[in-house]
């Protein structure tokens, strides 16, 4: 199952174009896992995402569905970039980018028999400095569904 999940949600958001100057597309380069706190990525925009949880909601005898959480930390270069410029323009316009490219490609088909699919919910950003500089991050919640059933 995440054998499967996992080169999806990267290929997914391989494909976000964060912004776009004189015709040069800025698309993000993405981890499948969290950054520790001595690594940086190669460079900015990126994307981690990681496995947060999972459960089982029982719906019926026959269907059931298997939930997956992760979060998709969306880190952005803040150098030379003001506090109302970051979080009214740059975070905003960033975090709707990758939360519509989710849901426009919220079709997971079919994992292990399960249908699947995706959604995000829910963004929570802040900016941090460190002697590597600036750089703006949102958490954005991405829940994996995958409808199972018992016959």
């Amino acid at each position: 199952m995440y054998i499967e999940i996992i080169p999806k949600i990267k290929t997914l958001l391989e494909e976000v174009v964060l912004y776009e100057i004189d015709g040069t597309e800025y698309k993000p380069i993405v981890y499948p896992y969290a950054l520790q706190e001595n690594e940086t990525p190669e460079r900015y925009p990126a994307i981690m995402f990681f496995s947060v949880n999972s459960s089982s909601e029982f719906l019926t005898n026959e269907e059931n569905e298997k939930v997956l959480n992760f979060t998709v930390v969306l880190v952005v270069n803040a150098e030379n970039i003001t506090n109302e410029k970051l979080f009214t323009k740059t975070m905003p316009n960033a975090i709707d980018k990758v939360i519509k490219k989710i849901d426009k490609g919220w079709d997971f088909d079919s994992i292990d028999n399960c249908r699947t699919w995706a959604r995000a919910n829910d963004a929570v950003w802040d900016y941090s400095t460190s002697e590597k500089g600036r750089y703006g991050y949102a958490n954005i919640n991405l829940i994996i569904k995958l409808k199972t059933n018992n016959l």
